[in-house]
């Protein structure tokens, strides 16, 4: 089975998504986690624009995103489903259509390259106000990755950007099946206990050998 966790910058992915991992293992079942970009040649040049240490407009930005993720697909995620196990992935393509459409591209050309795209038994988008995942990105200061590394926010991390991008999401629900909006502005406890009642729920339905 594949869960997605989805938001914008500052919502506190990383978090949950550990927090899931961590309980699904504690029912004896096979998980890994994974996320997007990868670590992979293109995932790593991606990464690499985001921080800005390479230049590229937004629609060759987002065509490296759709290769990353079917090699990832082909690489990673396909071959650990086979195998019986459930894949966590930290983003999904959802982020490039909220990204994408965010920053002016056509959501219906990117909806119809991912259409053909495996799809999630879940979507779980945390739901964070903007102001408030600005205020988590700076308060990590020296002790997140990219200003330790970098001394910089990310391409997308800017009020303007997440504030659109967080409405490109909310419009998903209309879209896709199994897609969950799980108020992220809340205690992470509370948060972790929304999503993982959601992932129960399907796992019930469709136990995992």
């Amino acid at each position: 089975m594949f869960f997605v966790l989805e938001g914008i910058d500052g919502s506190g992915k990383s978090t949950q998504i550990g927090l899931l991992y961590n309980h699904i293992r504690s029912k004896n079942m096979k998980v890994v986690m994974t996320h997007e970009p990868t670590n992979g040649a293109i995932g790593r040049m991606i990464k690499r624009i985001l921080r800005g240490k390479e230049k590229a407009d937004t629609l060759t930005l987002q065509m490296l995103f759709i290769a990353d993720r079917a090699d990832h697909i082909d690489k990673f995620i396909s071959p650990n489903m086979k195998n019986g196990g459930i894949v966590l992935s930290d983003r999904y393509f959802y982020s490039t259509i909220a990204f994408g459409k965010a920053t002016g591209l056509d959501d219906k050309w990117l909806s119809a390259i991912f259409s053909k795209f495996l799809m999630p038994n879940a979507v779980i988008f945390i739901d964070v106000d903007p102001k408030r995942a600005i205020e988590r990105i700076e308060k990590r200061g020296i002790q997140s990755r990219l200003s330790k590394r970098f001394g910089q926010k990310e391409r997308h991390d800017n009020l303007e950007t997440l504030t659109k991008t967080r409405m490109e999401y909310l419009k998903l629900q209309k879209n896709y099946k199994n897609y969950f909006i799980v108020d992220g502005n809340r205690s992470i406890k509370e948060v972790s206990k929304d999503i993982i009642a959601i992932v129960d729920k399907i796992l019930q339905h469709a136990p995992v050998v």
